[in-house]
């Protein structure tokens, strides 16, 4: 989340590329349209809240289209098309793909009981399946590979997008999903949501991360262990920020296992909250048992 404010920041100020200063009118309409969403999000009728994500998105694009901000769409000559297999070449074996693998897999694997559990709390569902969430995440990960798509990963923050909507159901996340499957099949669809102005998918997504940090607020203070649920937080907060501003160069003579360890901010500090977190509580039992037995 820490990583991705930086490029929250960077759209809806309109840096990119191409432009590498503050653009005041991107950075007005993107206001405006982070406003609009948290409004959308407080209406007390029930289907402008449900729709809060979609009417600020709309609105958005609606207005960066009236200054002249927004891309023009355009279509190709196919109305059809079908993912092609290894559209990027036949996969071939790679010790340094297969390190970071195992490094995104630990981060995956955290990512997905994090969100099991955000979305629960969220929810009000506690019934945790993990493992078959893995199983599931896995399979998706292979199709994703073999069609040449970008494989969908767990994140916590749909369930910000819960909160904001209020809508806890199933049925409308399976017909999402099914709508979105049929639009990648279908170019001229693709196109016309590819022209969404960037800075308008970043605002909107500003306000779905904004709910996040309040639910890992609640659910930081509702942890039995405050002391190590903090000591935890700020000890993994410290490490993995403070990896992000590391210079490039400055892990280029060490291993690759461990230079790509400490380019990622968001995996190092994952695993040394993991571990830290871990060894608090093996602290913590050590004591209680040497205090249990010196009072008998």
């Amino acid at each position: 989340m820490l990583q991705l404010s930086g490029s929250f920041m960077k759209g809806m100020l309109g840096i990119t590329g191409a432009h590498q200063e503050v653009r005041p009118l991107v950075a007005v309409l993107s206001l405006v349209t982070v406003l609009l969403t948290f409004y959308f999000g407080h209406v007390k009728k029930p289907w402008v809240k449900q729709y809060s994500i979609m009417l600020g998105l709309i609105c958005g694009w609606i207005l960066f289209a009236l200054f002249g901000e927004a891309p023009a769409i355009t279509f190709g000559k196919s109305w059809f098309s079908l993912p092609a297999v290894f559209d990027f070449g036949r996969p071939h074996f790679d010790s340094g793909a297969v390190t970071t693998g195992v490094f995104i897999g630990l981060l995956l694997t955290a990512n997905m009981i994090t969100s099991v559990r955000v979305m629960g709390n969220v929810t009000g569902v506690r019934q945790e399946r993990v493992l078959s969430s893995l199983f599931i995440s896995g399979i998706n990960q292979l199709l994703a590979g073999v069609f040449s798509a970008v494989g969908a990963v767990p994140i916590a923050a749909a369930a910000g997008y819960v909160a904001q909507t209020g809508i806890k159901v199933l049925k409308p996340f399976l017909y999402g999903a099914c709508f979105v499957s049929i639009i990648a099949l279908l170019p001229p669809l693709v196109h016309i949501m590819s022209a969404v102005p960037a800075p308008v998918g970043y605002a909107v997504t500003f306000v779905v991360f904004t709910q996040l940090v309040g639910l890992a607020l609640n659910d930081l203070e509702k942890s039995p262990d405050k002391e190590i649920a903090h000591t935890t937080a700020g000890i993994s907060f410290l490490v993995g920020i403070g990896a992000m501003f590391l210079p490039a160069h400055a892990t280029e003579h060490l291993p690759m296992v461990v230079a790509t360890f400490l380019n990622n901010g968001l995996i190092l500090g994952s695993v040394v909250g993991i571990l830290t977190e871990q060894l608090l509580i093996w602290r913590k039992k050590r004591n209680r048992q040497e205090n249990s037995i010196r009072e008998q």
